[in-house]
């Protein structure tokens, strides 16, 4: 399981509305209990996490994403999450854990998904936002 405790964390956009906006996330892996929590003594300190995006073909910007999976070792995957100024496209994410497919946790609700789906708007509040499904939308 894939997780992040800021996963619904608000983006930065000092500019306001339709300027560039950006958050970072820091990802960890570890086991959920069975009402959909994870305690610090079930996170894997040593794991290694690969990320693999698609970006949506409709999306009305292009955008740098992790088409070719991109691992991170150490129990953490930093990742900066970055919409340029008048920015829109919206990103498809799934996870492995020690080169194993996992399913990511929607920490707001403790149910887990096996897709991430980010929406980059810079003219949307707010300009990033992180949903979850279980069917790969594109």
């Amino acid at each position: 399981m894939v997780f992040s405790d800021r996963a619904h964390a608000e983006p930065s956009q000092p500019g306001g509305t339709g300027t560039a906006a950006d958050r970072t996330v820091d990802y960890q892996a570890g086991k959920m209990d069975k009402t959909g929590h994870i305690d610090s003594h079930d996170i894997d300190r040593n794991a290694s996490l690969t990320l693999h995006e698609k970006l949506d073909p409709n999306s009305k910007t292009k955008a740098n994403v992790e088409d070719k999976p991109n691992t991170e070792k150490g129990g953490v995957y930093k990742d900066l999450q970055f919409v340029k100024a008048g920015g829109s496209f919206t990103v498809l994410r799934d996870w492995k854990v020690n080169g194993n497919a996992v399913n990511v946790l929607d920490t707001a609700t403790h149910k887990a998904f096996q897709f991430e789906v980010v929406i980059f708007d810079t003219y949307a509040k707010p300009p990033i936002r992180t949903e979850y499904t279980n069917t790969a939308p594109f």
